[in-house]
């Protein structure tokens, strides 16, 4: 079965679900184009896991944060950063390669500082007995939430959505639209030890704050599906996502304390949009430790 042209229409309104705690290391530290703080933490350019159970080097506690010794900000531009949400499943066929796509801007100069991508798992194939490890049921609701209000024309996957829009240019292209910088407010992240303070700078009014952990060189034997028998590596894995509204321009978020041992988070992002609709008015991310 192509995942592709075989697409499935799914009901709306299904709530979000509580989202699973997480992980953290001591010493992280987080690191972005516009500002960096100072760490102890050794240096790497790019943080590496995968779902096997690993002895965790750099000192960190599989279940329990230590507090950091400064806060860690994040910080955008004054230019919309763009968005990448991909909406994949470990069953599908046509998957792998936007997968693997995706990966590339790991390693992009970029990264963080003008585009940010994050790979939902959905689980919409398990009925079918393609489980998918890595999937959550609100990581589908958002998808659909996406189909209810127009921004993309069915629930499929591979789906790329780029600022809250439905693109199928990859299927032709895969390269990402060359587009006008599009001015938008500032938006900040500062992490303190469990909480994350968040602050918009664009005009004051109801919103919507977001908040997603990920996972990256995430390893999987795939056991049923089209990929059956196929290992696959996965980066920009959201494992964790939580929201909050705010009528003030500004909001605390709270980070779990715990996560599965399988898991751990190797950076965050956190994007804000209108209360109401999905398309983001501004995102920002970074590495957990450098």
């Amino acid at each position: 079965m192509h995942c592709l042209k075989n697409r499935f229409r799914y009901s709306v309104g299904t709530s979000l679900s509580a989202p699973p705690n997480l992980l953290y290391c001591d010493h992280a530290v987080i690191a972005h184009g516009i500002l960096t703080m100072s760490s102890s933490a050794p240096q790497s350019n790019s943080p590496s896991f995968t779902t096997a159970v690993l002895p965790i080097a750099l000192g960190c506690s599989m279940l329990f944060t230590q507090p950091a010794s400064a806060d860690k900000v994040l910080q955008s531009t004054s230019e919309q950063t763009t968005l990448i949400e991909l909406f994949t499943s470990e069953g599908c066929s046509s998957c792998p390669p936007a997968d693997k796509w995706l990966s590339q801007f790991k390693h992009d100069p970029n990264l963080w500082k003008t585009v940010i991508p994050i790979a939902w798992h959905v689980d919409y194939w398990d009925y079918i007995g393609w489980q998918d490890s890595l999937a959550q049921p609100e990581f589908a609701d958002r998808q659909r939430q996406l189909a209810a209000e127009g921004l993309i024309s069915s629930v499929y996957t591979p789906g790329f959505v780029l600022n809250g829009q439905e693109w199928q240019g990859w299927f032709k292209q895969p390269s990402l639209p060359k587009t006008p910088a599009k001015p938008a407010g500032i938006l900040s992240a500062t992490l303190q030890d469990q909480q994350v303070q968040v602050k918009y700078s664009g005009p004051i009014q109801a919103l919507e704050f977001h908040l997603v952990t990920l996972g990256f060189d995430v390893i999987t034997k795939v056991q049923q599906g089209e990929n059956a028998g196929k290992t696959l590596t996965h980066n920009f894995v959201v494992l964790t996502h939580v929201k909050s509204t705010s009528d003030s321009n500004q909001t605390k978020l709270t980070l779990a304390k715990k996560l599965s041992t399988a898991h751990q988070a190797q950076a965050v992002v956190v994007w804000v949009n209108a209360k109401g609709t999905l398309p983001p008015l501004q995102t920002v991310g970074g590495w957990l430790r450098d």
